[in-house]
This record gives structure tokens, sequence and C-alpha cells, in this order.
């Protein structure tokens, strides 16, 4: 449960914020507790990346907890969006009523069925009438590091991939899929693993275009298996492999039919995205 939005106005413009009950004491200790603080936030480092639009901002923050210890955080920021990509986001996720609201939506809903995500901290969000000014998510860290910095640490270790992670990812991607959403940026840099005692968990990151396909839903799960597929470098992880982690997706020791027909719709999809991606980077 959400604690009771905060909300302001001035010169027609409302300020809201939510925060989760169990981060309410740390956000009033770091003078995070009104709208505008959160909105404001300035971070201990820029996470800018190629193609990220300037109306768009991700910050690592540090906060301060119980005993003075230090934690990091992450902070999506929006700064006067085009109207036409909250309309987009939107289209997709009706109860969000800002572009920070969508990932914070997706995230609460997503850990609510069990599904490995990052925590949803709070959402502020600035409105002018129906027009997004700013709006801002904080959310915790995710441990480990992602799946594509894993692949580059253990270069070499085809028989470890085999051995420890298909069997774990792919109950991540099918529990997921079967809650009837679909990521549509499924790429092994927004898999994340940490490595545990009991062995490797992994969870899913950059829920900005998560949404519930109402028809043609097997089109958007071949693509999400096809992103995730043409990610991991075919140096690594072999024919077989990947074989074995659909087996373990579909929770079937022999392939029929209708696999095999998805076998050859994610291959196809996997031709088409590596084929968009090599003209995208001759630009």
């Amino acid at each position: 449960m959400n604690a009771p939005a905060e909300v302001s106005a001035a010169e027609g413009v409302e300020r809201r914020l939510e925060i989760a009950p169990a981060f309410e004491a740390l956000l009033r200790r770091n003078g995070l507790s009104d709208p505008e603080a959160l909105l404001n936030l300035r971070g201990a480092a820029s996470l800018g990346k190629r193609g990220l639009a300037s109306w768009r901002e991700r910050l690592r923050v540090e906060l301060q907890g119980e005993g003075g210890r230090r934690a990091s955080f992450f902070l999506k920021r929006y700064v006067d969006p085009p109207r036409s990509a909250v309309r987009a986001a939107r289209r997709t996720c009706a109860a969000a009523r800002t572009l920070a609201g969508v990932e914070w939506t997706w995230m609460r809903r997503l850990a609510e069925s069990g599904i490995g995500v990052p925590t949803a901290v709070a959402l502020a969000e600035e409105r002018r009438g129906e027009r997004e000014l700013r709006s801002a998510v904080l959310i915790t860290e995710v441990p480990g590091e992602s799946l594509e910095a894993w692949f580059a640490r253990k270069a070499g270790s085809a028989d470890e991939i085999r051995r420890r992670l298909i069997a774990p990812l792919a109950s991540l991607i099918r529990r997921f899929h079967e809650t009837g959403h679909v990521h549509r940026d499924l790429y092994a840099a927004h898999a994340f693993v940490e490595e545990t005692v009991a062995g490797p968990v992994f969870r899913l990151i950059d829920l900005q275009r998560v949404f519930r396909p109402r028809w043609r839903r097997r089109r958007w799960i071949v693509k999400d298996l096809a992103s995730l597929s043409y990610s991991c470098p075919a140096g690594l992880v072999s024919r077989v492999a990947r074989v074995r982690w659909l087996k373990h997706y579909l929770e079937v020791s022999r392939l029929r039919a209708g696999d095999k027909r998805l076998i050859r719709s994610i291959a196809h999809k996997t031709r088409s995205i590596a084929r968009h991606d090599a003209r995208r980077l001759r630009r």
C-alpha cells in the first residue's frame, strides 16, 4: 500500500508524491518527503547513454540510511516530455498519469506477481491540467550485474552458462509472460543476474515499455524472445543451449510441432533485429 498522495496547486500546477511505506522514514531523513524535492533531486552520477532523449535523465543517487549508512538508488526523470511520448506510454498503461508513473505502475504490479524487478521507492509528478511538466521515479539499486556484463566477464565459459543460467532465466521470463505482460526491450542488458549461495537470481529492469497486449500476443512474445536471443553472444551461447533454454521456458522435454514453429519465428525475428541494428549503426 502506498503512502497518501501529497497534492499542492499553484498557478494551475498540480504536484503529487507517492512513497512506498517502507521508504517513508528514509525519504524524510534525506529531505525528500515533498514532490518538489524529489523532482529537483541531483545525483552523484549521470547515467546518460547514446540515443537518450534530451528530456530524459537517469541518475545514480546516494541516500543516507539508519546509522549513517549510505545506499545507492536510481532516479529516472522526465522534463517537459513531448505530448506524443506521453500519449503513447499512457495508451499501454492507462493507470499512469505520467511517464515516470508508467514504470512505477509496472514495477509494483510485477512485484505483486512475484516477478523480480527493482523496488519502486517514490513517484513525483508535476502537471498542468493534462500536460505533463515533470515526473520522476526513484527505485532501488538492483544487486548483481546485467547479463550482458556477465557474458563479457565470463567469456569462454559456455559450460557454466549452460549449467547455471539456463533454468533460472527461462523460469523468470516464462513467469513474466504468464502474467500477461511483454517487455518490448528484453535484451541481455535489461536482465540482471545476482550470484547467491542458492544459485543465480534474475531480475528485469527498464520496464518503461512493458504492456499487456490484448491481441497478437504471440507476436510480442516472439519479439521478446528474439531480442534476448539476439543479445546473447553466438560464440558463448550455442544453438543447442538456446534450444535447451526454450525447452525450459516452455516446460517441455521434447519439442512439439508448435514449438518448432516458435523457434523458426524467433530465428526470423532475430535476423530482422540484426538487420535493423546494422542499419542503425551505419547512420
